[in-house]
């Protein structure tokens, strides 16, 4: 009797399973299935959580009539579409809510356009969408929580508007990102929120007060440009991991084909247009009304531009990048401003018509590779240098004669290897001289 009973016991609770599984929503229209959760609106849901059968493009409608009552659609329900094949999907402007998981795995998943009623964005909501490709967060969402696009990996491009104020973990993990922009009322990004983006060249954010970074926030990819306030680098610089940034500016300046980017010190020459013949830095470019001394020429700004034949440089430079001017082949002269302490690795590799250069007072060192397969034929070191890097001046074969300064003390190896010298004199100061010079 007791054995029957709990059979029969089963029986029942299969059958209520059964019926629970079958009767997963409310109501169905127009292939679109409902969850009614008040007295005048629903949900959109899904029919078979573990075989969601939504496909192709959908429009949600903005309201649904079952057994004679009108219903307003609120809210896109947890795991509505999760895993399905919809391509795109229209929602409208009552929508108010999108849940937990709502579109995730939805690998086909294209396009999405979130309506400006929107204020509420759930967990996942769209992770592991790998097809999605741009989003524009609506004006009334003030947090994008965890792992929200998580995974996207085609997505680049998000517009996060003013209001936003929180960022969570993961929410952009993974995905495609080129440009970013933060408003000004972000205060908090979680952990990994935009790690392995690999392709970031430029981050702006808007926030006078540097908002907090939870751990490995970002990549923080060292040539990454960094725009923030003027008023605020020195804030950012110091912040816990926006400091491991380094790149940072306020705003760009355009002149004559070169970009200016503006710091708390002043600018710096950072991109230039391939196709300049001349380049004549001025001493200052005017930012929002202010003049900013141009202090610096970033790495490789005029990389292997072939055309370039003429540069000037101001005397308020101070900073020469690695390769700024490498494999500029056309280029013949150059003079290197008083202010200028160091000449960096590879910077003047290559520009194989450069037959003059006037290197300063004040400079100390002339790094690898400097001048090397240039076509100097005079060479005046100044009295202030004190070491030459390894192949700084090989392949001057038309070089033949260098007098070393008396406060060198390093020469690396092959700094005049393959040269056409036929003096080189020596002071008694140099203190190592490196293997085949």
């Amino acid at each position: 009797m007791f054995k029957q009973r709990c059979f029969r016991l089963l029986l029942l609770a299969s059958a209520i399973a059964t019926s629970l599984s079958a009767a997963a929503y409310d109501f169905e229209s127009a292939g679109i299935y409902y969850n009614i959760t008040g007295n005048n609106t629903v949900e959109v849901t899904y029919s078979d959580r573990d075989n969601n059968t939504y496909s192709g493009s959908i429009s949600v409608p903005e309201t649904v009539t079952n057994n004679g009552t009108e219903y307003s659609v609120t809210t896109i329900g947890e795991s509505a579409f999760k895993g399905s094949a919809v391509t795109s999907v229209y929602m409208p402007e009552s929508i108010t809510s999108i849940e937990y998981d709502a579109f995730s795995e939805c690998q086909n998943l294209e396009s999405v356009t979130l309506p400006e009623s929107l204020t509420t964005l759930g967990i996942r909501a769209f992770g592991g969408c790998q097809s999605l490709k741009a989003i524009k967060i609506p004006s009334g969402v003030t947090a994008i929580p965890g792992s929200c696009f998580y995974c996207c990996s085609s997505l680049e491009s998000v517009t996060i508007p003013v209001g936003v104020m929180t960022i969570g973990q993961y929410a952009f993990l993974g995905c495609n990102l080129k440009e970013l922009t933060l408003p000004s009322t972000v205060t908090m990004i979680g952990s990994r929120a935009f790690d392995s983006n690999n392709r970031f060249q430029s981050i702006t954010c808007n926030a006078t007060t540097p908002p907090s970074l939870g751990e490995n926030a970002f990549n923080y990819n060292i040539s990454t440009t960094v725009k923030v306030p003027l008023s605020s680098i020195a804030a950012y610089r110091q912040a816990e991991g926006w400091k491991n940034f380094s790149n940072y500016c306020s705003g760009e300046v355009v002149n004559n084909g070169i970009t200016y980017r503006i710091d708390e010190n002043g600018a710096m020459v950072a991109v230039a247009e391939a196709t300049l013949t001349e380049a004549n830095i001025p001493s200052s470019v005017e930012f929002e009304g202010n003049q900013y001394p141009v202090i610096k020429i970033n790495d490789r700004v005029f990389s292997g531009n072939t055309n370039l034949t003429t540069v000037t440089l101001p005397e308020s430079l101070t900073t020469l990048g690695s390769y700024a001017f490498s494999s500029c082949k056309s280029l013949k002269t150059i003079k290197i401003p008083s202010g200028v302490t160091a000449i960096p690795d590879h910077c003047f590799y290559e520009c194989s018509s450069l037959d003059s250069v006037t290197i300063p007072e004040g400079v100390t060192t002339i790094g690898d590779r400097a001048f090397e397969d240039c076509n100097l034929n005079a060479l005046t070191l100044p009295e202030s240098l004190e070491a030459i890097g390894s192949i700084a001046f090989c392949g001057n074969r038309s070089l033949k004669s260098v007098n070393i300064p008396a406060k060198v003390k390093t020469i690396e190896s092959y700094a005049f290897f393959n040269c056409g010298l036929t003096e080189l004199v020596i002071p008694e100061g140099v203190q190592v001289i490196e293997e085949y010079k």
